[in-house]
């Protein structure tokens, strides 16, 4: 099994800039890992205050990882800020 762990810089509660960011990271891991490991709340920074950050499991964010993971053929972990019947975590 191939991991690999990215570390990168993260734009505190920029998630159009980090998504774009980790987005160069998977093109190039395209047939290279079998699991990708992300840097905890990866497209948000440790941003709790803002909650319309917060999505639901058919947000932006959820809709990336899958599109990635499905295209490259590799698991993805990672967590962001989620949201489940109007609750915020």
């Amino acid at each position: 099994m191939k991991i690999t762990l990215i570390q990168e810089s993260i734009e505190f509660a920029d998630k159009t800039a980090n998504l774009a960011k980790f987005k160069k990271h998977f093109e190039q891991l395209l047939g290279k890992s079998d699991l990708v490991v992300l840097p905890e709340m990866f497209s948000t920074g440790f941003c709790t205050n803002s909650p319309e950050l917060a999505e639901d499991m058919n947000g932006q964010t959820v809709d990336f990882l899958k599109y990635w993971a499905a295209k490259g053929n590799f698991a993805i972990a990672g967590s962001f800020i989620a949201t489940e019947n109007n609750l915020l975590f």
